[in-house]
């Protein structure tokens, strides 16, 4: 959440620092729906065999 915070939230919330964003108990709830809401990273693709 810390990371998502900095990348994307810190413009809002410049003078804030994470811990007293996240003791905002909205802030916290919409922190955490926004990493719930990330995309998955993408899985490597098995290599295919040689027929």
């Amino acid at each position: 959440m810390r990371a998502v915070f900095d990348r994307q939230w810190r413009r809002w919330h410049p003078a804030r620092s994470y811990e007293e964003a996240v003791a905002d108990p909205l802030t916290h709830r919409l922190l955490l729906l926004t990493v719930q809401h990330l995309p998955a990273p993408p899985t490597p693709r098995k290599p295919r065999c040689k027929r």
